[in-house]
């Protein structure tokens, strides 16, 4: 017996939902008016949050952003753009920072903005590490022999970096 098209729906909508909570990638999806409708496993580990706190909430409710800084995600609503590869840093209701880098997508159906999508990676405990080893290295400096590299192009942007650091020196030692 063929299953009729409402069951292969409702089975493939419990199909997408299992693959949404199971990807180590953060997934955040808005409707037209920005208010949260998926919010998957991964996406509030990173973001540190429960479901209650984001589904059915306006996005600016629940996230702040720094002052020139918009939603990746309400950008993409607004605009109808895709944004790759881009690096954000906001902070969620607790006050806790978090920094991603978000590839995000309007959802257009028939010429219609019906949400956007918004598939993250955390990158917070990596700027937490790379601001602290600056902290500790303050004064450490660093030459171009410090640099682990033999390739031939390497090399050349060593050659390039020296040349243009001589240069600077000399113009500035005036």
């Amino acid at each position: 017996m063929k299953p009729d098209n409402h069951t292969e729906h409702l089975q493939r909508n419990v199909f997408l939902e299992k693959i949404i909570n199971e990807i180590d990638m953060g997934v955040h999806v808005i409707n037209s008016v920005g208010k949260t409708i998926i919010y998957n496993r991964k996406m509030r580990e990173i973001e540190g949050m429960d479901i209650e706190d984001v589904l059915d909430k306006n996005l600016l409710d629940v996230f702040s952003f720094n002052q020139n800084e918009d939603s990746t995600l309400l950008e993409a609503l607004r605009k109808g753009i895709t944004i790759r590869n881009a690096k954000q840093t906001y902070f969620n209701n607790k006050g806790q920072e978090i920094t991603t880098v978000n590839d995000t997508f309007p959802i257009i159906e028939d010429r219609v903005r019906m949400g956007a999508i918004e598939i993250a990676r955390d990158k917070t405990k990596y700027e937490k590490l790379v601001r602290e080893n600056l902290l500790k290295k303050g004064s450490t400096k660093f030459t171009f022999e410090s640099i682990i590299g033999a390739s031939y192009k390497i090399q050349e942007v060593i050659d390039a970096s020296k040349r243009a650091t001589h240069q600077f020196l000399r113009a500035h030692n005036r």
